[in-house]
Formats: C-alpha cells, sequence, structure tokens
C-alpha cells in the first residue's frame, strides 16, 4: 500500500469516455452543466483519482451523464452528501490508500 497525499477522489460513475479521453459533467453556479476532460489516477474500489480537470469543491454529475448535453440545466436529487443516490457529488479532497502495484 502507499499513499497519495491531498489526492482528489470521485466516484468512478462520474467518469465518461470520449473521442478526446476521459471527461466528466460539472455543475456551474447557473445550475447547468459543462463537461471538464480529466486526467484519471489510480483507482480504488469504487473511487477514482483525478490528477487534473478538476478542483476540490466542484460539484460533478454522477448519475444521468446520458441524457446530459453542455449547457443543459440540472437539478440535483437530494442533498449534498445525501447517500448513494444524490445524483451529483461535491468533490473534496482527501487522502487514498492505493495497492502497490
Amino acid at each position: 500500500l502507499h499513499e497519495l497525499p491531498n489526492a482528489l477522489v470521485i466516484p468512478s460513475q462520474a467518469i465518461q469516455n470520449g473521442q478526446h479521453g476521459s471527461y466528466v459533467y460539472v455543475v456551474q453556479t447557473n445550475h447547468t452543466a459543462v463537461v471538464r476532460n480529466v486526467t484519471v489516477g489510480p483507482s480504488y474500489g469504487d473511487n477514482v483519482v483525478i490528477e487534473k480537470g478538476v478542483q476540490a469543491g466542484e460539484l460533478i454529475v454522477t448519475d444521468g451523464q446520458l441524457r446530459l448535453r453542455p449547457g443543459i440545466r440540472v437539478s440535483v436529487r437530494g442533498s449534498e452528501g445525501a447517500g448513494d443516490d444524490a445524483g451529483a457529488k461535491r468533490i473534496a479532497k482527501k487522502r487514498e490508500e492505493e495497492p502497490a502495484s
């Protein structure tokens, strides 16, 4: 095992793959979705480390991405941190232990 200090970790279900690589939908303050390309790092369980592309505190879409297009207005089901089916998660930095390769 090794630690990744200050790693930015998001649920792997938020990651989408397209012609230009991996991306996530970020919910802007006006409640519209925007595509953000990301550089994905190691994964552990249902989470993945994001090396580049989003910042701690941003709201990312974790459910319903197939119905989204950039600029579409979104509504978040439940409240932030409401458990498994909130539809979006606020990104927080945390330390993640990874199995050594």
